[in-house]
């Protein structure tokens, strides 16, 4: 299974995208929802270092890339849960409910409705917890779970001043 997160809604606090599944051997997207963010600081998986310079702590979305997805402890929250794996720069990365970018420190808050107005996501507790259990079906089959995070250009040079 991948998830696509792609980010489509930028300010200096918080980032909006939309969350979209791909299963097994399809190709086509499935729209599942939508995602919060802390603000998206342009960083990108592939440039280890400019992550590490790029990074506010607890205030950064995590930078674009693909990544392995899968369900670990949580001490923080005491049960197992998603933690999006090998984010340079970061540690901890959980896919966990939440609204606002108040409740998250770079980690990625699902929801299953987005109100842009306030830079929030509802339904939260609903998104987060079919995620939690399809991620733990596929990896009950041994299927790979990874997340891909991208930006929507035209939204992200907008947001840039470079449109």
């Amino acid at each position: 299974m991948r998830l696509i997160l792609t980010r489509n809604l930028f300010s200096d606090e918080t980032t909006l995208g939309i969350l979209s599944i791909v299963y097994g051997g399809e190709e086509a997207e499935r729209p599942f929802g939508f995602t919060c963010e802390d603000q998206d600081r342009g960083l990108e998986q592939d440039d280890p270092a400019g992550c590490a310079a790029g990074k506010v702590p607890k205030e950064t979305a995590i930078p674009a890339g693909v990544y392995r997805v899968r369900r670990t402890w949580s001490p923080r929250y005491q049960r197992d849960m998603p933690e999006v794996l090998e984010v340079p720069a970061f540690r901890g990365i959980r896919i966990h409910s939440g609204n606002s970018d108040d409740d998250t420190e770079g980690c990625i808050l699902p929801g299953l409705g987005v109100d842009p107005v306030n830079w929030l996501v509802t339904r939260s507790r609903r998104a987060a917890a079919w995620l939690d259990q399809e991620i733990g079906a596929c990896e009950s089959r041994g299927e790979p779970v990874t997340l891909e995070v991208r930006r929507d250009p035209a939204a992200w040079a907008a947001y840039r001043g470079t449109a």
